[in-house]
């Protein structure tokens, strides 16, 4: 008699992970954001929506950097959009824009994948 064969009782991970950010985000809001790009660290394509962005800051950027490093060792892809004119000047000031792969809308990249996880972080609201 076989023995039955084990099952993987582990979630398997999403093939797109998108990550929406609405607001500001500055330092303050560094843990939050290291979370949530932790989150999506398993996905083969991790898409991160700035369209409701109004800023961001260095440090901001930073995490997004170090997201882009974990995706390239781990063979996947990460991918901007939404970037409005105020934080695209940002990319092409610290010469950024030429790290990141920059799309306009991520429904391209979502509509014909399944296995696609959304996740929202609200920054502060502008006043």
């Amino acid at each position: 008699m076989r023995s039955p064969e084990p099952q993987d009782a582990a979630p398997k991970a999403p093939a797109v992970f998108v990550i929406r950010l609405e607001g500001e985000f500055d330092i303050a809001d560094r843990e939050p954001l290291i979370e949530a790009f932790a989150t999506a660290n398993s996905a083969g394509l991790v898409v991160i929506d700035l369209e409701r962005v109004d800023y961001i800051d260095s440090t901001v950027l930073s995490c997004l950097v170090t997201l882009h490093r974990s995706t390239q060792q781990r063979g996947a892809e990460l991918v901007l959009v939404g970037v409005n004119n105020h934080v695209h000047r940002l990319f092409e000031v610290t010469e950024l824009h030429a790290l990141f792969t920059i799309r306009e809308s991520a429904k391209e990249l979502t509509e014909s994948r399944a296995g696609v996880r959304r996740l929202t972080i609200q920054g502060r609201s502008v006043n």
